[in-house]
């Protein structure tokens, strides 16, 4: 009666019933669990049920889950009151498991001025620091006291380097607080995150904000 709906949940919701198992069916989510999927929905006993390989047994293991107390009125002899009553767990089980409903799974590069200004300007010490005319250059367009003041401190190994040092402590430290946690809470697949936290060391925050733009763009999603 419900091979559809089924069908569609298992294509556009891996996630959430990943997370249903976990909170609702209260197994441990570690790298043996794999192929998570709706087998079963009976709303006789208004229970679903999940099936999942687990690698260290081998064995394909199913799950019966009760769906949540309906005090929303969602009529589950209709596919709209399920789907609503599905919305509902994946989101309370992604919020206990401190997880987005979404999965960002691409690298997002800088492309915006204050992007590319960031880069520039994180790249101008190490270049000063290798090519010493660079430096000159730079300050050739401010002949004033204050600049031939700046360029004069500036024009020194250890300044340069405590600057190069300084600047890269700082991105990790901003990588460290404000990308790390988004890579996990967006479930950011292994395979990108690497990428990410080399921007982040580039960057700083920008890394953090690009992740957050772009769950704004493929939204929260829902059981359609």
């Amino acid at each position: 009666m419900w091979d559809s709906l089924i069908v569609s949940i298992n294509d556009t919701h891996k996630l959430g019933l990943e997370d249903c198992l976990a909170v609702f069916g209260h197994v441990p989510i570690t790298k043996a669990v794999k192929h998570v999927r709706l087998t079963e929905i009976d709303t006789q006993t208004s229970t679903f049920t999940l099936k999942f390989l687990h690698t260290e047994t081998g064995q394909n293991i199913e799950k019966i889950i009760y769906f949540i107390d309906n005090d929303t009125g969602n009529d589950t002899r209709t596919a709209t009151g399920i789907k609503q009553i599905f919305n509902k767990m994946f989101r309370i089980a992604a919020e206990k498991r401190k997880l987005s409903l979404i999965q960002i799974d691409t690298v997002e590069y800088p492309c915006t001025l204050v992007d590319l200004l960031i880069l520039v300007g994180v790249a101008l010490p190490p270049l000063c620091y290798l090519y010493r005319p660079a430096l000159h250059a730079i300050f050739f367009f401010f002949l004033n006291p204050v600049g031939s003041t700046l360029e004069a401190w500036l024009d020194s190994d250890l300044v340069l380097r405590l600057i190069i040092v300084a600047e890269f402590l700082t991105h990790a430290l901003e990588t460290l607080i404000f990308v790390v946690p988004r890579l996990k809470y967006y479930r950011v697949p292994g395979e990108f995150v690497p990428e990410w936290l080399l921007l982040g060391l580039l960057e700083g925050y920008g890394p953090a904000r690009r992740l957050d733009t772009k769950a704004r763009t493929l939204g929260e999603g829902s059981v359609n």
